[in-house]
């Protein structure tokens, strides 16, 4: 008798145990797995868009001026005084997250047109010249994002690449004389392609994403995914490197021609943009 109740006890556990594994399988896995294998498809966004926008501060080298000695004997003439306005610079791009905090994305941007003067001492004049310059950027960025995943991600950076300068007509001529006809010149737009390089530090602010999928089993409870697709508010300083703008030769009265130029164009910006995570 007990070695048919031993008989019968062990029959109805092992039917309880296959009952429990055949309702398992029919649903793909036990609930405890079922959550983690959500958790595991819910990987981390791995593309994102930007567009964004910029108040840049520039500041400028000395201006250049080379008499080609058509005329009057070659001479350069450098130094003096130059300036240049503020100007804005609107652009986008597209990047990649790396894992670990890293980033990287490759932007194009344009930068709106500026005034830039000049002058420098020649002998018996003050030589001043006005132009306006605009251009356009292309960069490689690479980013590291601290608390990435929090609603605040602060980030330094940096970025190499290309600027596309252009130069409009403008002027040359004594600002100050005396008592030589030094001839006023005139000159056309001109182009110049540099190496640009930046660095960066900003925050981003998280405005929607992340929404909740709720999953999970009667043991663990609910299981919270990031469904990604993140929008971000970017703000940040960044410092910009540009090179030199070359101007046309300038042709004065007199027939003879000088080269203007202005050295190490540099931008101090504010930037502010959105930056949109898409799987």
């Amino acid at each position: 008798m007990a070695l048919t109740r031993t008989i019968c006890l062990s029959a109805a556990v092992l039917l309880g145990s296959s009952l429990t594994a055949t309702a398992a399988d029919l649903y793909g896995g036990g609930m405890k797995d079922e959550a983690a294998g959500m958790m595991m498809a819910a990987p981390s966004p791995s593309i994102y868009f930007r567009v964004d926008g910029a108040w840049a501060f520039y500041d400028i080298g000395d201006v250049s001026i080379v008499d080609q000695g058509l005329v009057n004997p070659p001479t350069t003439f450098s130094g003096g005084t130059s300036d240049i306005d503020d100007g804005w610079s609107v652009g986008g791009g597209v990047g990649m997250y790396f894992g670990s905090g890293f980033r990287g994305d490759l932007t194009l941007e344009y930068r709106t047109s500026t005034d830039v003067s000049g002058s420098a001492d020649a002998t018996c004049c003050l030589v001043g010249s006005t132009t306006d310059v605009d251009g356009v950027v292309g960069l490689a960025n690479l980013y590291y994002d601290f608390n990435r995943g929090g609603r605040f991600v602060p980030y330094i950076g940096a970025g190499l690449g290309f600027a596309h300068l252009e130069t409009g007509g403008g002027t040359l001529g004594c600002v100050v004389a005396c008592g030589v006809n030094f001839g006023d010149g005139v000159y056309d737009g001109s182009s110049t392609t540099n190496f640009a390089v930046a660095g960066m530090a900003g925050i981003s602010v998280k405005l929607r994403g992340g929404e909740p999928v709720y999953a999970g089993g009667i043991k663990d409870g609910p299981v919270m995914v990031d469904s990604g697709r993140g929008l971000y508010l970017d703000l940040g300083y960044r410092f910009l490197h540009l090179g030199d703008v070359a101007v046309a030769n300038a042709v004065q009265t007199n027939g003879n021609e000088l080269e203007v130029g202005f050295d190490n164009l540099n931008a101090h910006e504010f930037r502010f943009g959105l930056r949109y995570d898409f799987r």
